[in-house]
């Protein structure tokens, strides 16, 4: 009842839509004059990205760094292997004279020294002789190998562990040759070279990478012989987080950064690993320090999404109750329409603009209705005088030359083909001029065309050769419209077959489906694309000054009875000439046969 009386006054039924959507919008969307913040929301994610791609590209940096450093300071480190007084101080110090065996050992120590001082990580340089029972370092020489000497020649430096710790040191040991190890310790090493790291420089570039964060960066090997480096001396991470940190990274990744939630709080966790060393740089940086002002943005932006889902609802709403009723009644009656349906009129109780558009549409389902009366009943007068036309037509160039025919067989007392002859004319001239039916039955239509094939066989004097497989029974239950089939074999004749000099096929087969059957004719006459293309042209309407008798007329009667599906199909066949192919669906009977052919088009 409150919707009636609503319906029934005077000045909201005259409202125009525009005034009700400017209303509709005015109380959905004033209290989301804070939508700005959700644009806040969207960059405070993009920075957020940016973050992690920089903490990214830092952890790679120092990676590479570190990586190079290393692997330069190994390949130096080998070359001692090569080195000229090097052997000759581990393999022949007992037969050199002091002053030989006094410079081989400062050019060794200056090269030492060299090493030292073209290293960003290296504290000292000791080179251990077991043969001349010194240990050479960077500054001086020692009287005798060195305490350290007996340790490190346990631990042999590797490019997938170069780094090895012992007694809270960190060192890049070179043992020659290699397979002196501990186990032959009656066999003493030619020499040990021990490359001491100073971990305070490494520190400090782990606190440089992870200072500008409030973080921590450590250094991870998992060699023979495990260690870790860190940032800080005194680590604020727990070994209950550091558990969890390592057992997020995984084994076998380069490159890795993702966010950790523990229970000690909310972490960036970023790691590099080098393919060259293994050896694993990771940061942990709490998330606070980096992303602390961005969740405000994100709380904003969630704030921002749950009033824009409740304003949706009223909007739509609204929407619905203004619009979305009478459109979709409007809708609705469009589809009847389309269901051929136009006995339908549909009402609006207001006078606005859809007041306006069910009127119209009313009137226009009234003028389609007329129009389309008319447009069926003017193409069927249409198509009946084409028919008539195609039924009426006799090309005076066929007539002239069947009469030539005719002339040359009684000059020659042909009596038997002149019969043959003049019976096959008889015939043809007797169906073409027919009043009857406008359909036919297709088997009278396929003895129709082959009347006239065997007039033009005769005519070419064996020239042109006329074959047609066996008639399938279905033709004998088909009605189909009349002159369906001599106008593609006349044509097949006229345009194509007429030129050649000798051996010209023309083949009729038939193909039985489910649900069509297909005549195919098919020649062997020369085509040319250009030709193949504008029939096409023709037949699709591109081409709209074609002729309105022949195929054309032959496609469009199918068409109209039958609908899309049916009518011509054109393409080259496989004798090179042209293959028309006419299309009849049919309605598949119980226990009817199917024929399968790939001879097709």
């Amino acid at each position: 009842m409150g919707r009636i009386i609503m319906l029934n006054i005077s000045g909201l039924r005259k409202i125009n839509i525009y005034s009700k959507l400017v209303l509709t919008f005015l109380i959905v969307l004033l209290p989301l004059n804070g939508i700005a913040l959700y644009v806040s929301s969207r960059g405070a994610e993009h920075v957020e990205k940016e973050i992690l791609t920089s903490v990214q590209s830092k952890m790679a940096f120092y990676m590479t760094t570190f990586e190079s450093e290393i692997t330069r300071t190994l390949q130096s480190q080998h070359s001692f292997v090569s080195d000229y007084d090097v052997m000759n101080l581990s393999t022949q110090a007992n037969f050199m004279d002091q002053n030989a065996k006094r410079e081989a050992i400062l050019r060794l120590q200056q090269r030492l020294d060299l090493l030292v001082n073209t290293s960003s990580f290296l504290s000292h340089v000791t080179m251990h002789i077991p043969l001349l029972e010194r240990s050479i370092t960077d500054k001086r020489v020692l009287d005798s190998i060195s305490e350290d000497y007996k340790s490190l020649r346990e631990y042999s430096s590797r490019y997938d562990a170069p780094i090895v710790k012992w007694n809270e040191r960190m060192f890049i040991n070179l043992i020659y040759p290699p397979e002196r190890t501990i186990q032959l310790e009656d066999k003493a090493p030619l020499f040990v070279l021990t490359l001491e790291i100073a971990q305070s420089r490494l520190q400090h570039v782990l606190e440089q990478l992870a200072g500008s964060y409030h973080g921590e960066a450590f250094l991870i090997s998992n060699g023979d012989i495990p260690w870790t480096l860190g940032s800080s001396q005194n680590t604020t991470i727990s070994e209950h987080l550091w558990n969890e940190i390592l057992q997020t990274i995984p084994l076998d990744s380069v490159s890795y950064i993702t966010n950790l939630k523990t229970t000690d709080g909310e972490y960036i966790v970023a790691a590099e690993r080098s393919n060259e060393t293994g050896i694993l740089l990771a940061a942990v940086i709490p998330t606070q320090q980096v992303m602390g002002s961005l969740k405000q943005y994100k709380q904003w932006s969630w704030l921002i999404m749950s009033m824009t889902i409740i304003m949706i609802f009223i909007f739509s709403y609204g929407l619905y109750r203004i619009i979305h009723t009478p459109l979709r009644r409007l809708v609705g009656a469009f589809r009847i329409v389309e269901k051929g349906e136009f006995n339908v009129t549909i009402g609006h109780p207001n006078e606005d603009e859809f007041g306006y558009l069910y009127a119209r549409f009313n009137e226009m389902v009234m003028q389609v209705k007329r129009l389309i009366q008319e447009v069926y009943e003017q193409k069927y007068r249409l198509q009946l005088s084409e028919l008539k036309q195609l039924q009426s037509q006799i090309n005076p160039h066929f007539l002239y030359n069947s009469h030539f025919s005719m002339y040359y067989m009684a000059k020659n007392d042909d009596k038997e083909n002149l019969m043959r002859f003049i019976k096959y004319m008889g015939d043809y001239f007797q169906y073409i001029t027919r009043n009857g039916s406008d359909e036919m039955i297709l088997r009278e239509e396929i003895n129709h065309a082959i009347t006239y094939a065997n007039i033009q066989e005769m005519r070419f004097q064996m020239r042109i050769r006329f074959t047609i497989v066996d008639i399938p029974i279905v033709v004998d239950t088909i009605l189909v419209p009349r002159l369906i089939l001599q106008p593609i074999v006349e044509n097949a004749y006229k345009h194509g077959l007429e030129n050649k000099e000798e051996a010209g096929v023309l083949a009729i087969r038939f193909i039985v489906a489910a649900d069509r059957l297909e005549i195919v004719i098919e020649d062997n006459a020369d085509l040319s694309e250009n030709s193949l293309v504008a029939m096409h042209e023709l037949l699709s309407g591109q081409n709209g000054a074609g002729e309105t008798t022949g195929m054309l007329n032959v496609h469009r009667r199918l068409q109209i009875k039958y609908g899309p599906t049916s009518g011509l199909r054109l393409a080259r066949g496989t004798m090179g000439g042209l293959c028309v192919s006419i299309v009849i669906p049919l309605a598949k009977q119980e226990g009817e046969e199917d024929y399968a052919s790939s001879a097709r088009c």
